[in-house]
């Protein structure tokens, strides 16, 4: 397992929820998630909370709703572990989803781990402090990625059958996130 870079820590008086509730739930389905943990919040998003989980044998990478009052389809990290485990079979990089916990009774949202990869955690879009080379070269490989993306086969890969059924609970004209017309800036 590759360890997370970059990218600012909060503390873990940060966290929302009890590490010591997931750790030996975790540990029971996930042999690299043995052992004590250490759980950082990721700072930065501002949509669904981000933790590195730091065990002896690596790290993982867990993403889960914010605690409080959701609207039924905001925050889907579901939805975003079927995609992520669906784009692992093609050339998008994504990371290996490694479980998904629907049970919001044991954190109190739904949450999904993957492994955690190299890389940076990018909080300002200026991008302050890289050459422009470096700049060049980082705008490529977003483009390369974009590019990967659209090549893909959503039907070969099974989210057509996901895409289906999400918009058919959808009233029409409202967003599958809940919102309706156009979103502001």
């Amino acid at each position: 397992m590759r360890q997370l870079k970059d990218g600012p820590e909060m503390s873990g008086a940060d966290l929302d929820f009890d590490p010591a509730r997931l750790a030996p739930y975790l540990a029971a389905r996930l042999p690299q998630c043995a052992g004590p943990m250490e759980a950082v919040r990721i700072g930065g998003g501002q949509s669904n909370p981000t933790y590195r989980l730091r065990f002896a044998a690596g790290e993982v990478v867990l993403r889960k709703q914010p605690a409080g009052a959701l609207l039924p389809s905001a925050h889907a990290v579901d939805r975003e572990h079927r995609v992520m485990a669906a784009l692992h079979a093609t050339d998008v990089p994504v990371p290996r989803m490694l479980h998904l916990c629907e049970d919001r009774a044991l954190i109190g949202t739904l949450f999904y781990v993957m492994e955690a990869l190299d890389g940076r955690v990018i909080h300002d879009s200026s991008i302050p402090g890289v050459t422009p080379a470096e700049r060049a070269a980082m705008f490529d490989s977003m483009n390369d990625v974009l590019a990967r993306l659209h090549r893909v086969d959503w039907q070969a890969v099974g989210l057509f059958a996901q895409l289906r059924s999400e918009l058919e609970a959808v009233p029409f004209g409202q967003a599958p996130d809940g919102h309706h017309g156009p979103r502001a800036a």
